[in-house]
């Protein structure tokens, strides 16, 4: 059983990783897109006071694929669904969007 449990923890290193450099080396992108949906999730943290921390999600439509980003309360509250106008980001996470 303490293998498996190594075994899983080595898996999700090696896919942090994975991500992190996809992330980091991925080209920045600039494409026309339209916010579809507006998620806010509530998740359980044991850092905050209250126990829990929101998470804030902006979903696009990019050439009629979805594409979400994690986004901080300003950005999701200065976001309004079906706003159109050019997305710039980099990986998963935005850059910008006019």
């Amino acid at each position: 059983i303490a293998s498996l449990f190594l075994g899983l923890g080595a898996l999700a290193l090696v896919r942090t990783l994975i991500t992190l450099v996809r992330n980091r080396y991925a080209p920045v992108k600039t494409v026309q897109a339209e916010i579809i949906d507006k998620q806010k999730l509530e998740a359980f943290s044991k850092y905050s006071g209250t126990g829990k921390s929101e998470k804030y999600v902006i979903v696009f439509s990019v050439d009629g694929k979805k594409k979400s980003f994690y986004v901080s309360s300003f950005s999701y509250n200065g976001y309004r669904v079906k706003e159109k106008g050019t997305l710039k980001y980099k990986g998963d996470r935005l850059i910008d969007f006019q």
